[in-house]
């Protein structure tokens, strides 16, 4: 039995086809949740970002905000890129 899978409108019929693209529910399911994730934590990103000072930030703002195009660049950004008070003098 195979895993039910959804049709994408347009999708050539041809299974070799690399523009045959079928996704499973449960590939839906996860594409909709990371994007959700992404969609609530960026946003918080952004508001950090500017309201601290270039002093407070490990590299350049415009690399941050650049990087914070995918879900791995936000979370880089809260682990890595904010420098704690005590780093800042």
């Amino acid at each position: 039995m195979t895993a039910p899978t959804i049709e994408m409108p347009g999708a050539a019929t041809d299974p070799s086809s690399p523009e045959d693209v079928q996704m499973t529910r449960h590939q839906v399911l996860r594409v909709g949740v990371v994007l959700a994730i992404w969609s609530v934590v960026t946003p918080f990103m952004w508001r950090d970002l500017r309201s601290r000072s270039p002093e407070q930030v490990r590299g350049p703002n415009w690399l941050w905000w650049l990087l914070s195009s995918n879900l791995s660049g936000s979370a880089a950004y809260w682990l890595v890129g904010r420098r704690k008070d005590s780093d800042v003098d």
